[in-house]
């Protein structure tokens, strides 16, 4: 490890930024830091926020600030957000996950020790792929999900192994394959991840605008959104799996699966469920959206 002096002295060029998602940010010349609030604030924090940036734009102070902002606006916040009810959703899964790691795992098999300390990567690299989904970038989801669902191959192929060489030997990618055994539907996702974060010309329909004869890129929209948060979810269901299948100790409290070894998945499963909603509430003729939810098992 570095020594903390030559640490302090990097933080002092580089330093680590909040990862802070806001539904709303406003950023000017008046504040250093990006400022913004969440739907769930409350109304009366929320105009003390505005508040305290007009107070800056204006130079007065705070409470004059405050009697200009209007009380009772919904700030274009719908009441019953789908996308937060997702998000959510995932980080309470993610958190169990989490909460099973962090508990000692004992085992004379190194491919164990291994395969927890890949997946201890899984719930912070998941709430990367959120980020990224809640702002509408589809290529860089799907490559933050490919990568997600590679930790997954090689945690799943690695775990029986007996000690951590033969571990090492085995590439991340070529373990897609050996995952399928436990999702069946492993490799058709890979594949389809792949296409996109490789922008292959077959995807290209999804990133692409042509507006009279003028071609470009989409860089995020609401569609991508909706695509990225249902992806989201296809690829929890193989988390939660492979969670209840090696830290779920009594599997009948399971919501996922039923047998672990062959596994079986419940077809109630909260993520089946929810991607059901989600089908119930999206356009039907929307094939895209389509071909992503029949990609959970």
């Amino acid at each position: 490890m570095y020594k903390k002096e030559f640490t302090a002295k990097v933080a002092e060029l580089f330093p680590l930024l909040p990862s802070v998602d806001f539904d709303y940010a406003h950023e000017n010349e008046f504040c250093p830091w990006r400022v913004g609030f969440q739907s769930d604030y409350s109304p009366s924090l929320k105009r003390k926020l505005i508040a305290a940036l007009l107070s800056e734009m204006l130079q007065c102070s705070v409470q004059t600030a405050l009697k200009k902002v209007p009380k009772n606006i919904r700030y274009g916040i719908h009441e019953k957000r789908v996308d937060k009810m997702v998000s959510q959703f995932c980080v309470e899964e993610l958190d169990d996950l989490a909460a099973y790691i962090r508990e000692p795992q004992h085992s004379t098999v190194e491919g164990v020790f291994v395969s927890g300390l890949t997946l201890c990567r899984i719930p912070l690299s998941f709430r990367c792929l959120l980020t990224n989904a809640n702002r509408g970038y589809l290529y860089e989801t799907m490559a933050i999900a490919r990568q997600l669902l590679e930790l997954l191959g090689w945690a799943y192929a690695v775990r029986p192994l007996p000690s951590i060489d033969a571990a090492v030997a085995i590439s991340p990618h070529k373990t897609i394959g050996q995952l399928n055994r436990f999702y069946p539907k492993a490799g058709r996702l890979y594949g389809y991840l792949s296409e996109h974060s490789h922008f292959m010309p077959n995807r290209h329909e999804v990133h692409v605008n042509i507006i009279e004869s003028k071609v470009g890129t989409i860089s995020q929209s609401v569609l991508y959104k909706g695509y990225a948060l249902t992806l989201s979810v296809v690829l929890l269901d193989i988390v939660c799996g492979l969670r209840d299948a090696y830290y779920c100790k009594n599997l009948k409290k399971s919501a996922y699966l039923s047998k672990r070894s062959p596994p079986e998945f419940k077809t109630n499963r909260p993520t089946k469920k929810l991607i059901g909603d989600l089908k119930h509430l999206w356009p039907k003729e929307d094939q895209a959206f389509r071909e992503i939810c029949d990609l959970i098992v």
